[in-house]
């Protein structure tokens, strides 16, 4: 058996490996894909042998559930373009977690931008970086990975070329792409020649990049035309940024974020459809047709009378047609009785999809806007927003930012700690605060100072300001009498 060849065994439930080894060092490809479908074999099977199975085996839950067993990057993307509440789930970290922008900051105690932050700020709003990073977190968000396409002059299989005079100019684009446009070639420690020192040890040495602008059923579509063409082009790992959604046990990878709640999408998909299809039933019910036994067609069942019969029928079902000519014949209508609940088996699905994505049940059905979110939801919200803000955006931005300082793109920091803040979010709404600030200041725990910088995040009030609020007139627009009034001696 040659070389990463995956050998079966009949019968016995499970697949083995060649006894000889792998050879990756022959470029990788065709083995990695082999390994690949062997390993998605294997998962395959482990749902029929215990890892999604009951009873020893016999009774699989996804055959039964209608569930899927293996999904791929077309299926996710599929979802997300057509799949209703998917869009919202891909979505909602994304565009939270970026709303508003973000800085680059060299050092907060400064009152005037650094030459380092100016640089960055004109390179990334010509570029319209925070919109690409909106985009590429989205992607990475259906499938396992993204990146962003750095157009640079020169060979794409080459290194990023080094700028002169920090001259950004030389960057034409930043494309973001998903993972099915962005396929990894070739890692690092792939080939035995690999330095297993290498910082990049395990990441990506090359991509095969697909330039083609949208995939369709038919194709690839380029303009306005269906055409089965594509291009492609390998790109070297200096020229793409690569982002990863919350990855663990590698920096390659992560689990799209549709994958745990596939099955609860799929419930979703047949309890608002079969609601659908029950309404349109009960609003168009079904039709029986009796044939009276003293009517004789020529031909019986098969003569063209009972076949015309049996067409309107058809027709009527779909809703080409709304009347039924017949010969010793009685058509009524099926009765449809009961009503039809959805709500709660709705709610408690979504309630499932919510809590495992990690968004309040409110904010992740946007009730944030009409001001029904509880308090403790924005709360828990802005956690997860911070949190995820710490680990995915900002290591993006610097992983982006530094890469155009390390190829002269951007000049050199002062500070190599410089920082990347965010808007601070909301914790409270403006009712909220004024509740609050007036409980403390009746309870005598706080004072008025106090209360604004606690609640407002605004500074204690100046020494001439009365209590009532009322400013003094300062001192420098106090106008002196011509003859003061001399006090008497």
């Amino acid at each position: 058996m040659a070389n990463g060849e995956v050998e079966g065994q009949n019968g016995s439930g499970t697949l083995a490996l060649s006894s000889s080894p792998i050879n990756l060092s022959s470029g990788g490809f065709l083995p990695l894909r082999t390994l690949q479908s062997f390993l998605i074999s294997r998962y395959v099977l482990s749902g029929l042998s215990g890892f999604n199975s009951q009873f020893a085996g016999k009774r699989n839950l996804n055959l039964i559930l209608g569930y899927d067993e293996v999904v791929g990057i077309e299926s996710y993307r599929y979802e997300y373009e057509r799949g209703g509440i998917a869009k919202r789930i891909v979505e909602i970290f994304p565009r939270a977690t970026w709303a508003n922008g973000f800085e680059v900051v060299e050092d907060a105690n400064l009152k005037f931008k650094t030459k380092f932050e100016k640089s960055v700020t004109s390179t990334f709003r010509r570029l319209g970086v925070l919109g690409k990073l909106i985009r590429a977190s989205i992607l990475a968000n259906i499938g396992h990975y993204s990146v962003i396409l750095i157009g640079a002059p020169g060979d794409p299989a080459t290194p990023l070329p080094r700028a002169r005079s920090f001259d950004s100019n030389n960057i034409a684009y930043m494309m973001p792409l998903g993972e099915d446009k962005a396929t990894i070639e070739e890692i690092v420690g792939q080939s035995p020649d690999d330095d297993p020192f290498d910082p990049r040890y395990g990441l990506p040495k090359y991509y095969q990049i697909n330039l083609s602008q949208r995939r369709t059923r038919y194709g690839y579509l380029l303009g306005n035309q269906h055409t089965t063409a594509s291009f492609s082009r390998r790109v070297h790992w200096s020229r793409v940024i690569h982002i990863v959604r919350e990855p663990l046990d590698n920096e390659i990878y992560c689990s799209p974020i549709l994958e745990g709640v596939w099955n609860l999408l799929h419930d979703l998909h047949k309890l608002t459809g079969g609601l659908s299809e029950a309404a349109l039933r009960r609003g168009w019910p079904g039709l029986h047709a009796n044939i009276n036994k003293e009517t004789k067609f020529e031909g019986g069942a098969d003569s063209p009378e009972v076949k015309a019969i049996k067409t309107q029928l058809e027709d009527y079902n779909i809703g080409l047609g709304n009347g039924i000519t017949t010969r010793g014949t009685d058509v009524n209508a099926l009765s449809t009785t009961g009503q039809i609940q959805i709500k709660d088996n709705a709610e408690a699905i979504l309630e499932q999809i919510a809590t495992t994505i990690g968004a309040p049940m409110r904010w992740f059905r946007g009730a944030e806007v009409g001001q029904l979110a509880s308090g403790q939801d924005k709360n828990n919200a802005n956690d997860r927003i911070m949190e995820l803000r710490a680990s995915h955006n900002e290591p993006v931005v610097r992983e982006l930012t530094n890469r155009l300082v390390d190829y002269g793109y951007l000049p050199q920091p002062r500070n190599p700690d410089y920082q990347v803040e965010f808007p601070v979010e909301e914790e409270m709404s403006e009712k909220e605060k004024a509740e609050n600030a007036k409980l403390l200041k009746d309870s005598g725990v706080m004072s008025q100072d106090e209360i604004r910088d606690r609640i407002y995040g605004l500074k204690p009030l100046p020494k001439d300001v009365e209590d009532q609020g009322e400013e003094k007139t300062p001192d420098s627009e106090i106008v002196p009498d011509d003859d003061p009034e001399v006090p008497a001696p």
